[in-house]
């Protein structure tokens, strides 16, 4: 059954034998709560790297004729882990993706800056302010960098298909960030066993601040629930490694 940040902050405050509230910021005490919430709830985020994390969507058309080149990631992605482009050269042909391999900045800058420039097919594009690329315009993009973690930089795109680069052409599979909202109603939005763990760890945090003391059966239950937890991410960890089959991850962190 899915908690609100309110039964949380509740549970928690009856725990301590504190104040009854009827919204986070009836009390102090209840506010402070709810920032130990906030505070292990990203914690928990950041370490299990959940699977229901992730979704399928498209980059951003930049569609700016001077960075023919570039896409821009969705504002909601924490990190692009794999991404696809249709290579048709003819829109009634058949749907065509191949991947698009990440690069660091410098191995990218390496490899574009070996390019002729003045050759037929290249054309030198500014991604940033003095900062030029060499782009194929011959073909579809093969391989991609980011120099600011917000705009994709690719190494072609075939001018003969499209002016830019179209992110409706794209297939990305990203990590979403997630949005936590101090409010009453905010649903906690995890598996069921993690949600046991957050309200345990928040409690025993909270308990140690108001108390100036540790609570041994809190920690055991804490404890408890965290190898649990653990567990379950080595299955999820297993899962994903056979979907994707030794693959190597395309992606920012």
């Amino acid at each position: 059954m899915a908690m609100t940040l309110l039964d949380v902050v509740q549970e928690i405050l009856t725990t301590l034998d504190s104040d009854a509230v009827s919204s986070i910021g009836d009390t102090v005490e209840a506010d402070q709560v709810a920032d130990i919430v906030k505070k292990t709830y990203r914690d928990i985020i950041d370490e299990y790297q959940l699977p229901y994390q992730r979704e399928i969507c498209n980059l951003e058309s930049v569609s700016n004729l001077d960075k023919p080149n570039v896409l821009k990631l969705p504002d909601n992605a924490q990190a692009l882990l794999h991404w696809q482009y249709d290579m048709r050269t003819h829109p009634t042909d058949p749907i065509s993706y191949s991947p698009v391999e990440y690069l660091p900045p410098y191995n990218f800058l390496e490899m574009t800056n070996k390019r002729n420039a003045s050759t037929d097919g290249f054309r030198v594009v500014y991604v940033e302010v003095g900062t030029p690329v060499i782009v194929d315009t011959r073909f579809g993009p093969t391989r991609w960098t980011s120099f600011d973690d917000k705009f994709i930089v690719t190494d072609n795109f075939n001018s003969d298909v499209d002016a830019t680069l179209q992110g409706s052409k794209t297939q990305a599979w990203i990590e979403k960030r997630r949005v936590f909202h101090k409010e009453d109603e905010f649903v906690i939005d995890l598996p069921e066993n993690l949600c046991a763990l957050l309200a345990r760890t928040a409690e025993n945090e909270a308990y140690a601040l108001f108390k100036q003391t540790v609570n041994p059966k809190l920690e055991q239950k804490e404890r408890r629930l965290r190898i649990r937890a653990q567990r379950n991410k080595h299955r999820s960890q297993q899962y994903e490694n056979n979907l994707m089959n030794g693959a190597p991850n395309y992606g920012r962190k």
